[in-house]
């Protein structure tokens, strides 16, 4: 009556699975049927109609009993997750769309990569098809065709059975759809093949429900075409006929490279006379790119962590300075690269500096360079990280620990955007959008005169806070689930459950090094745990000192809601009798039961 909205006299004679969502019938039935055949417990997730129309998730355990005249009767309990599952759809869109755009990056630079280590045509087009066929969701086979005289020649594919290639390695003047993208030198999209007419016998034969097909061209004529299909409809849309679209142009310069090979060598060796020149005055640049970060998305469900993320998207298309606050561990770094990656700006670099780890001595020559001898130790010229991210972004984390001097430098580069490098004279111009972060209390050191204020209120254009993972801990089984499967395939050691008292356990830890703590304990338990199951016993200190920090931080209702489920797990949820929960507590048990009710304590 609460989920749905109806009143008792409309349910009433009813069947369940009138109000159930036709998608969701058949999994519904299934574990309703295999309930009452077994007598076992039952779990299902669907939609129900509520009575406005609206279709609601609905959680339901079911248990079955039989009467005393062996009738079978099964008690539900549900509960509404409509939220929830909005919440978890719209974070599986965000986390795929990430997904999409790092693999299609992948295609794009595996490409461009190939075309400049390569003058052979060959190699070109077949890492182009690995690329496609491995980054591509939902593709099912990729070829490239080369116009030969009257026929259309298969000169690379993947995943294409030896039938087909043996039947269509060559195709005549004018069939299929290959042939017609050529002719008509524009990209065919067909996302459903029932009513199709271009597509041959053998393409149906392969089981191909949708295909999108791209002209290769060069020098104005087209020469060839990339096919690619799938088993399933519907599966490409836009973002694939304007990648194949990017990828066909990488072609072109392919079979152009191909037909001036003096002309590539030497344009190779210069790009190899500038990648060790870049290599020589860039290379930490080079470290930083590429260092393999904690984790790779921001995780998270919770309110606290959607509101960060929210504001990451009102200031990502802006170019003005940002201040991140936040504790260690937090993910500021993985915050400034969301707003980095989002912006207009994501196609240009995004140079990190950290500023507690430079010395004060060499902290300026990193932001701005130094010329050849400007100092002792400055053999050659070097590039700093300002003049590194020109275009892009530029992340000063720690930016609380950089000397004054450097200082009223930076503050020039935010108001003018010019700065000399050490030693030097010329006025170089930065256009660099600056994203800052502390840990540090920034204002209180305005006030002990170790921040400069026009700094700060240069930087503080947009402040975003972090939270710590004490106040979202709402995502810490989410994290958990993460790292154990990320740690499972590096250490090669199967967890296949996290028992209750192990998360209940992460959950009450006040967690002072934030998701950096809580990462670093999982591998270590993972390490440690004897068992497929995850446990934290094993690490030291971790128990006792969760009660000492949580009780500390919680209200008194709290913190007798805490100490009593404590000791009722500790008597398995008995109450009553010697050893019970009442006993221990020193209470009557009724005066306990009083207390759970009231604090809403229920036994699992």
């Amino acid at each position: 009556l609460k989920n749905l909205g109806y009143e008792t006299e409309e349910l009433e004679g009813k069947s369940i699975f009138e109000f159930v969502h036709k998608d969701d019938i058949n999994e519904t039935t299934k574990e309703f049927t295999k309930t009452i055949q077994t007598l076992a417990s039952g779990h299902a997730i669907c939609r129900f109609k509520h009575k406005n129309g609206e279709w609601r998730w609905l959680e339901c355990a079911g248990k079955p009993f039989k009467t005393a005249t062996n009738e079978i009767r099964l008690v539900i309990v549900s509960r509404d997750i409509t939220k929830r599952k909005i919440a978890e759809e719209a974070l599986k869109d965000s986390i795929n769309q990430l997904s999409k755009k790092n693999r299609y990056e992948t295609i794009l630079s595996t490409v461009t990569r190939s075309i400049h280590k390569s003058i052979n045509l060959q190699d070109v087009l077949e890492n182009t098809v690995e690329a496609l066929s491995k980054n591509i969701g939902g593709v099912e086979s990729v070829a490239v065709y080369l116009v030969e005289g009257k026929y259309v020649v298969l000169k690379a594919h993947r995943r294409l059975p030896k039938w087909f290639t043996k039947q269509l390695d060559k195709i005549p003047y004018p069939k299929g759809f290959i042939w017609k993208t050529i002719i008509d030198a524009k990209p065919i999209y067909i996302p459903v093949v029932d009513k199709d007419s271009i597509i041959g016998p053998a393409g149906r034969k392969l089981g191909t429900k949708s295909y999108l097909s791209m002209p290769i061209n060069y020098k104005g004529k087209v020469v060839g075409a990339i096919g690619i299909n799938s088993f399933k409809k519907n599966v490409f849309d836009e973002e694939e006929l304007k990648l194949l679209k990017v990828v066909a142009e990488q072609i072109e310069t392919a079979f152009d490279n191909a037909k001036q090979t003096e002309a590539l060598r030497e344009a190779l060796a210069e790009v190899e006379r500038l990648k060790n020149r870049l290599e020589t005055e860039n290379i930490y640049l080079q470290e930083e790119i590429r260092n393999e970060y904690n984790f790779e998305e921001i995780l998270g469900r919770s309110e606290e962590i959607n509101k960060v993320l929210q504001m990451v998207e009102q200031v990502a298309h802006t170019d003005s300075a940002v201040l991140i606050i936040g504790e260690t561990g937090t993910g500021k770094e993985l915050i400034a690269r969301a707003i980095h990656n989002i912006s207009s700006r994501k196609d240009r670099p995004l140079v990190k500096v950290n500023c507690g780890a430079i010395s004060a001595g060499l902290v300026e020559s990193e932001l701005f360079g130094h010329e050849k001898g400007s100092f002792t130790g400055a053999i050659q010229k070097r590039i700093g990280r300002f003049e590194l991210a020109h275009g892009g972004t530029i992340f000063l984390d720690e930016v609380g620990e950089l000397p004054l001097d450097t200082q009223v430098k930076l503050l020039r580069v935010l108001q003018d955007g010019e700065f000399e490098r050490v030693g030097g004279s010329r006025t170089f111009k930065s256009d660099v959008r600056v994203i800052a972060a502390t840990n540090r209390d920034i204002k209180k050191a305005i006030e002990d005169s170790t921040f400069r204020s026009d700094l700060y209120f240069r930087l503080n254009v947009i402040e975003l806070k972090v939270p710590p993972l004490r106040e979202r801990k709402g995502d810490i089984e989410l994290m958990t689930k993460y790292f154990v499967v990320k740690y499972s395939k590096k250490h090669g050691k199967i967890i296949d459950s996290i028992p209750d008292e192990t998360m209940d356990l992460l959950k009450s830890y006040n967690w002072p090094g934030n998701v950096r703590e809580l990462e670093n304990t999982i591998e270590r338990a993972m390490i440690l745990s004897k068992e497929t199951k995850l446990t934290v016993d094993n690490i030291p200190n971790m128990k006792q000192n969760n009660i000492v920090v949580n009780l500390s931080s919680k209200s008194l209702e709290e913190a007798e809601r805490f100490h009593i489920t404590q000791v009722l797990k500790e008597t398995n949820w008995v109450i009553y009798g010697k050893f019970g929960a009442a006993t221990l507590l020193n209470i009557n048990p009724n005066t306990l039961r009083s207390r759970m009710r009231k604090l809403g304590i229920r036994k699992p």
